[in-house]
């Protein structure tokens, strides 16, 4: 890969970082299934049950619950924050950003995951 092409992409993923880390310091979430999302990860820290999304005193079975025990984790650790609930999925962001490049680097042989990892992610040399 030519040097300022590389430098470019550089530069697009540290840009994207950033972007995205800047939502975390929002004192609100503003979207309309994040509140929602957050009210039940909210409500299984405040009430201790974590086996069931509760919303309204009625159970709530639209979505996993995953992604709620996430949040509500966070809440845990972190306090009942805006920010405590966009963590983790800013560190899946990253994550995802970062598995293609650790399976690129440590891929030597030529598995179907090696194959796809060549295909979808430049080349590191």
């Amino acid at each position: 890969m030519p040097p300022p092409l590389r430098a470019f992409l550089r530069g697009a993923v540290v840009l994207s970082v950033l972007v995205n880390a800047l939502t975390m310091l929002t004192p609100i979430i503003n979207e309309g299934d994040s509140v929602l999302y957050a009210t039940l990860a909210q409500h299984m820290v405040a009430s201790g049950n974590w086996m069931d999304l509760v919303l309204d005193h009625q159970d709530w079975l639209d979505k996993p619950h995953f992604p709620f025990w996430l949040g509500a984790l966070f809440f845990k650790l972190l306090g009942i924050s805006a920010t405590s609930y966009i963590l983790p999925g800013f560190l899946f962001h990253l994550l995802g950003a970062i598995t293609p490049t650790a399976l690129r680097a440590c891929c030597t042989d030529a598995t179907p995951v090696c194959w796809l990892c060549c295909c979808t992610w430049p080349p590191t040399t």
